[in-house]
Protein backbone atom coordinates (compact mmCIF):
# COMPACT_ATOMS: atom_id res chain seq x y z
CA UNK A 1 0.00 0.00 0.00
CA UNK A 2 1.05 3.73 -0.54
CA UNK A 3 1.24 6.17 2.27
CA UNK A 4 -1.53 4.74 5.08
CA UNK A 5 -4.58 6.90 4.55
CA UNK A 6 -3.99 7.21 0.42
CA UNK A 7 -7.16 6.56 -1.20
CA UNK A 8 -7.47 5.43 -5.06
CA UNK A 9 -10.39 7.06 -6.97
CA UNK A 10 -13.44 6.40 -9.04
CA UNK A 11 -14.61 9.11 -11.57
CA UNK A 12 -18.23 9.15 -9.60
CA UNK A 13 -16.53 10.53 -6.59
CA UNK A 14 -14.55 13.18 -8.62
CA UNK A 15 -17.78 14.29 -10.27
CA UNK A 16 -19.63 14.42 -6.98
CA UNK A 17 -16.88 16.36 -5.61
CA UNK A 18 -16.32 19.33 -8.12
CA UNK A 19 -19.71 19.77 -7.73
CA UNK A 20 -19.90 20.29 -4.36
CA UNK A 21 -22.87 17.54 -3.70
CA UNK A 22 -21.27 15.55 -1.07
CA UNK A 23 -19.47 17.89 2.10
CA UNK A 24 -18.65 14.61 3.69
CA UNK A 25 -16.74 13.46 0.48
CA UNK A 26 -14.77 16.63 0.33
CA UNK A 27 -13.21 16.37 4.12
CA UNK A 28 -12.83 13.09 3.39
CA UNK A 29 -10.95 13.71 0.11
CA UNK A 30 -9.04 17.03 1.78
CA UNK A 31 -8.00 14.41 5.26
CA UNK A 32 -6.49 11.44 2.76
CA UNK A 33 -2.28 11.37 2.64
CA UNK A 34 -2.86 10.87 -1.02
CA UNK A 35 -4.94 10.94 -4.01
CA UNK A 36 -4.74 8.43 -6.74
CA UNK A 37 -6.25 8.56 -9.94
CA UNK A 38 -6.65 5.29 -11.90
CA UNK A 39 -5.61 5.98 -15.82
CA UNK A 40 -9.12 4.45 -16.65
CA UNK A 41 -11.24 7.31 -14.71
CA UNK A 42 -8.96 10.03 -16.13
CA UNK A 43 -10.43 8.56 -19.60
CA UNK A 44 -13.79 8.67 -18.00
CA UNK A 45 -12.96 12.58 -16.49
CA UNK A 46 -11.43 14.04 -19.80
CA UNK A 47 -14.44 12.72 -21.73
CA UNK A 48 -17.05 14.03 -19.65
CA UNK A 49 -15.09 17.67 -20.06
CA UNK A 50 -15.05 16.60 -23.45
CA UNK A 51 -18.71 15.99 -23.61
CA UNK A 52 -19.89 18.98 -21.72
CA UNK A 53 -18.21 20.98 -24.82
CA UNK A 54 -15.09 22.04 -22.79
CA UNK A 55 -17.12 24.03 -20.72
CA UNK A 56 -14.25 26.54 -18.76
CA UNK A 57 -15.64 25.84 -15.67
CA UNK A 58 -15.75 22.00 -15.92
CA UNK A 59 -11.69 22.76 -17.42
CA UNK A 60 -10.92 25.05 -14.70
CA UNK A 61 -12.30 22.81 -11.99
CA UNK A 62 -10.33 19.54 -13.33
CA UNK A 63 -7.27 21.81 -13.43
CA UNK A 64 -6.91 22.33 -9.95
CA UNK A 65 -8.51 19.00 -8.87
CA UNK A 66 -6.09 16.97 -11.10
CA UNK A 67 -3.15 18.92 -9.60
CA UNK A 68 -3.27 16.91 -6.24
CA UNK A 69 -3.87 13.71 -7.71
CA UNK A 70 -1.18 10.93 -8.56
CA UNK A 71 -1.77 9.03 -12.05
CA UNK A 72 -1.92 5.24 -11.66
CA UNK A 73 -0.42 3.30 -15.19
CA UNK A 74 -1.88 0.25 -15.63
CA UNK A 75 0.80 -2.51 -15.91
CA UNK A 76 0.99 -6.19 -16.49
CA UNK A 77 0.19 -6.64 -12.66
CA UNK A 78 -2.84 -4.26 -13.18
CA UNK A 79 -4.41 -7.13 -15.87
CA UNK A 80 -3.29 -9.94 -13.25
CA UNK A 81 -5.68 -8.30 -11.39
CA UNK A 82 -8.49 -7.38 -13.93
CA UNK A 83 -8.45 -10.77 -14.68
CA UNK A 84 -8.79 -11.76 -11.13
CA UNK A 85 -12.13 -9.56 -10.33
CA UNK A 86 -13.35 -10.28 -13.32
CA UNK A 87 -13.46 -13.96 -13.01
CA UNK A 88 -14.63 -13.24 -9.34
CA UNK A 89 -17.64 -11.03 -10.33
CA UNK A 90 -18.24 -13.71 -13.01
CA UNK A 91 -18.52 -16.63 -10.93
CA UNK A 92 -21.07 -14.29 -8.71
CA UNK A 93 -23.13 -13.79 -11.63
CA UNK A 94 -22.77 -9.78 -11.04
CA UNK A 95 -21.24 -8.18 -13.64
CA UNK A 96 -20.08 -4.22 -13.64
CA UNK A 97 -19.16 -1.97 -16.35
CA UNK A 98 -15.95 -2.79 -17.92
CA UNK A 99 -13.94 0.68 -16.90
CA UNK A 100 -15.62 0.15 -13.32
CA UNK A 101 -13.70 -3.35 -13.43
CA UNK A 102 -9.98 -1.67 -14.97
CA UNK A 103 -10.33 0.60 -11.84
CA UNK A 104 -11.05 -0.84 -9.24
CA UNK A 105 -8.16 -3.43 -10.85
CA UNK A 106 -5.58 -0.48 -10.88
CA UNK A 107 -6.40 0.14 -7.06
CA UNK A 108 -5.65 -3.84 -6.24
CA UNK A 109 -2.72 -3.79 -8.22
CA UNK A 110 -1.47 -0.91 -5.94
CA UNK A 111 -2.85 -2.14 -2.98
CA UNK A 112 -4.57 0.67 -2.33
CA UNK A 113 -8.39 1.49 -1.41
CA UNK A 114 -11.01 2.34 -3.83
CA UNK A 115 -13.23 5.40 -3.01
CA UNK A 116 -16.30 5.14 -4.68
CA UNK A 117 -19.95 6.06 -5.09
CA UNK A 118 -21.38 2.94 -7.21
CA UNK A 119 -23.42 0.37 -5.60
CA UNK A 120 -21.74 -2.50 -7.83
CA UNK A 121 -18.39 -1.89 -6.24
CA UNK A 122 -19.88 -3.67 -3.03
CA UNK A 123 -19.53 -6.62 -5.05
CA UNK A 124 -16.13 -6.62 -4.93
CA UNK A 125 -15.23 -6.50 -1.33
CA UNK A 126 -14.76 -9.72 -0.68
CA UNK A 127 -11.27 -9.83 -2.38
CA UNK A 128 -10.35 -5.78 -2.19
CA UNK A 129 -10.60 -2.72 -0.02
CA UNK A 130 -13.55 -0.55 -1.10
CA UNK A 131 -14.68 2.29 0.74
CA UNK A 132 -18.76 3.50 -0.50
CA UNK A 133 -19.67 7.42 0.22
Amino acid sequence: MKTPGSLALDSSVIVQHLRARNPSLTAQLKAAAELYLPLTALGEMLYGIRKSGNDPRAVQQWSEFSKNVVLLPSDEATASAYAELKAHLAAMGKLIPENDIWITASAKSHDLPLLCSDAHFDYLKEVMSVIQV
